[in-house]
């Protein structure tokens, strides 16, 4: 998880502080534009950096004394250190849910194509939210194709687009 160096607050606007992450985001080596692609990864560190994303779900479902729901799990928000250290980042949508309670009416928010269906549907969010959103994320490291992807004439989610292969490959 990024950890918060400081922040700041003056003239109505804030300014948090955390440690650089010197190989971006995830985003950046799955981006299918060369100019703004950061380079390959190898199975091992896509393998390295599943693992550690999976981790830190489960430290903030069942770590803690109330389970934290992220809502915004994305590649774009998954920050690689040097080492290709997976640190999850940006905080700004997630609440607490109490573990006893077994869902909770929220607002809908987060990324298009990483929202759970369930929550666009019923508004109710729990930590399987996260997870729904993870695959997707896991989808797009196996794959390469883009949770959405706008550009290509099928226009399909990466969920639709890997059921549609695996009904064509039967």
């Amino acid at each position: 998880l990024l950890a918060l160096k400081g922040w700041c607050y003056e003239r109505g606007e804030a300014v948090l502080v955390y440690e650089f992450m010197a190989r971006g985001s995830l985003e950046a080596y799955l981006c299918r534009d060369p100019g703004r692609r950061k380079g390959r990864l190898d199975s091992l560190q896509r393998r390295k950096i599943l693992c550690g994303v999976a981790a830190a779900l489960e430290y903030l479902h069942f770590g803690l004394d109330e389970c934290i729901v992220h809502r915004d799990v994305k590649a774009a928000n998954v920050l690689l250190t040097e080492e290709y250290e997976p640190v999850l980042a940006d905080f700004g949508l997630s609440r607490l849910i109490p573990h006893n309670v077994a869902a909770v009416t929220m607002t809908v928010v987060g990324t298009a194509g990483y929202i759970a269906p369930e929550v666009v549907y019923t508004g109710r969010s729990t930590e399987k939210a996260d997870v729904y959103s993870f695959g997707v994320v896991l989808l797009e490291v196996i794959t390469g194709r883009r949770a959405v992807e706008p550009s290509t004439s099928d226009g399909l989610h990466i969920v639709e687009w890997v059921k549609m292969m695996k009904r064509s490959s039967k």
